[in-house]
């Protein structure tokens, strides 16, 4: 099954910019942000699912629609 979720999260821009300053990451604020949500979300999502069954690939990422 496939599934688009959506949500809104309120970002403090400026202290976001002085973490990826000090980073060197190019990547908009935007950008990170929105990546960084999907990517912990699957992740975490992924291990719960080795801890309570043993079963990995139980979910995949399709398509990052942050970008």
């Amino acid at each position: 099954m496939k599934m688009k979720i959506e949500y809104t999260i309120e970002v403090d821009t400026d202290k976001a910019q002085i973490y990826l300053d000090e980073m060197g990451d190019d990547d908009s604020v935007r950008e990170f942000v929105g990546s960084y949500c999907v990517s912990v979300a699957v992740d975490q999502i992924q291990q719960m699912f080795v801890n309570a069954i043993g079963e990995y690939d139980v979910v995949k990422l399709i398509k990052d629609h942050t970008k």
